[in-house]
């Protein structure tokens, strides 16, 4: 009888630690969407030198990693963590996608802590691999430093040979001359999970809208990009 009850004590016990933990870790996931929006304000506080609206709008997806640091780069087995989001052909945004990017290097020695990484993918090529579990940025991607300023000098995104632009943030201000070759990005399959409270959720249930978490922070952000991108 004290052994059956014992069981039952501990198993108790084990379920409100993975609750307490499920809840935290949403929490924590939370706060990187948050975290993401800020990065994004401070892209269109930037005069002259922002993003061009333009390149947004006709982006198929776009990534904000907020607040990585050299560890996350340089350390085996560790990673900063960001969200993609999923531009469709009505001009929505999906819900995030949790990801996380690590290795490569990118120039830390003119690079101030903590760095705030954007990657705008223009088609859907690099993006379906990335659906898939990972991307890796190799030479056959052609990523480059994006373009700044208003608009694209009579341009357009489509015109511009970049597969993916990339902009790298530091205490709020654009740095140049860094590349993110040799970094991985990899799909956060245990953030998703816990922040949808859903077993093994789908990438693809996420951007097509089969699985939604429409918090307020996820309406916030998903609302800065549709405002920037209209920008004109």
């Amino acid at each position: 009888m004290k052994k059956t009850r014992a069981v039952f004590v501990a198993a108790v016990a084990i379920l409100f630690y993975c609750f307490s933990l499920s809840a935290a870790m949403a929490k924590d996931e939370a706060v990187k969407i948050n975290n993401a929006s800020k990065v994004v304000k401070e892209i269109a506080a930037i005069p002259k030198r922002k993003i061009p609206p333009v390149l947004l709008n006709d982006a198929s997806a776009i990534i904000v990693v907020p607040k990585a640091s050299k560890r996350d780069f340089m350390i085996s087995g560790a990673s900063a963590g960001g969200v993609l989001l999923v531009h469709n052909e009505k001009g929505a945004w999906s819900s995030p996608v949790f990801i996380s990017i690590s290795g490569g290097s990118l120039g830390w020695q003119v690079v101030a802590e903590p760095l705030d990484i954007i990657l705008i993918f223009k088609d859907r090529k690099n993006l379906d691999a990335l659906m898939k579990g990972k991307l890796t940025i190799n030479a056959k991607i052609a990523i480059e430093s994006g373009w700044l300023g208003p608009n694209l000098k009579g341009a357009t995104s489509k015109e511009l040979k970049a597969e993916i632009a990339s902009y790298l943030l530091s205490h709020g201000k654009l740095v140049e001359n860094t590349t993110l070759a040799g970094t991985t990005i990899i799909i956060d399959a245990v953030a998703n999970d816990f922040y949808y409270a859903k077993s093994k959720v789908d990438v693809s249930d996420i951007v097509s809208g089969k699985v939604v978490k429409l918090t307020d922070e996820v309406k916030a952000l998903q609302k800065l990009l549709s405002d920037y991108a209209a920008t004109k």
